[in-house]
């Protein structure tokens, strides 16, 4: 919330009569494998944002995402994979209609949580990461609802395990469909 005022100040006093819009997505995923050793992948994404109109013609808004999700894999071992970002960045609409936008930003806090099996200790990862999407999203009076296509890849740089921090390097990339829905007030 503090990066959201930060943001509102920066942009001047014409955000105080600015358009807000507040913008969402969903993602729920499963798969199966089945082999002799049978495995079943789900997944979730969830993301909000908090967005100000920079040019006062709605095309251009400023603000910050949170994006969380979690992947678990199940099988002869069960992996577990959750992860927390904090997003600076925009979402810029295209064409008279409004119709597809694009917003890119960067995560400036980036933290996963990881466990690869039960015999291995639990690891707590910090870095930064990119985030992209594009939305093909009608507006039908402040609503805007429909599809996306996220982006997102993280860079962890930091390794905790059991109370010991060290430097290490762990890289994860999602793309996938969304549903999307958005609000404008």
């Amino acid at each position: 919330m503090r990066t959201v005022v930060a943001l509102m100040l920066l942009l001047g006093p014409g955000v105080a009569s600015a358009k807000v819009l507040l913008d969402t997505d969903l993602i729920y995923f499963q798969d199966s494998k089945t082999t002799s050793a049978t495995s079943t992948r789900t997944g979730s994404f969830y993301s909000g944002a908090l967005l100000v109109d920079a040019t006062g013609k709605e095309t251009l808004y400023l603000g910050a995402i949170l994006g969380m999700g979690s992947v678990v894999i199940s099988g002869g071992t069960r992996e577990t994979f959750s992860h927390q970002d904090v997003i600076l960045g925009g979402r810029w609409f295209i064409g008279r209609q409004r119709l597809m936008s694009l917003s890119l930003g960067y995560g400036v806090l980036a933290r996963g949580d990881l466990k690869e099996s039960s015999a291995t200790p639990r690891e707590k990862w910090e870095g930064t990461s990119l985030y992209g999407k594009v939305t093909v999203a009608p507006q039908f009076r402040q609503w805007t609802a429909g599809i996306s296509l996220i982006y997102h890849q993280v860079n962890y740089v930091e390794k905790t395990v059991q109370g010991t921090t060290s430097k290490d390097t762990f890289q994860r990339t999602m793309i996938w469909p969304a549903i999307s829905l958005g609000y404008k007030w």
